[in-house]
């Protein structure tokens, strides 16, 4: 992905969980939900729509629940902030309610990075 449009897409997701527009009534009557999670690097979430809780689990690793299934979901993610960096996202075989985030330096060393996760469900 080329970084004008990685940044295209991680200021798509910062748009969208400042919106708040995530997984409201109004979002879920269109046919679909939409969950959104800002995690800090230390694990901790900043803010979060539909969101059980996050883990920092090692370095450069987190696992996120949420509140229903999310594994046949549409989930992308990005950095949060301007250290740069990459961000991998899958879900976790056995656990339809969570996701493995994993963060990287710009160098693709894993680091502990602040990042958005949004997940967009067809109802």
């Amino acid at each position: 992905m080329t970084r004008s449009l990685f940044v295209g897409v991680a200021a798509l997701l910062a748009a969208a969980v400042s919106a708040g527009w995530a997984g409201t009534a109004e979002a879920q009557s269109y046919g679909f939900a939409t969950f959104s999670a800002v995690v800090k690097a230390n694990g901790v979430t900043a803010r979060s729509s539909g969101v059980q809780k996050s883990t920092h689990s090692g370095t450069g690793l987190y696992l996120i629940d949420f509140l229903r299934e999310v594994n046949t979901c549409s989930i992308v993610g990005g950095p949060r902030g301007v250290q740069g960096g990459q961000v991998s996202v899958t879900d976790v075989s056995g656990n339809p309610k969570q996701i493995k985030v994993r963060t990287f330096s710009r160098a693709g060393q894993a680091a502990d990075l602040s990042f958005v996760v949004l997940v967009n469900c067809a109802s």
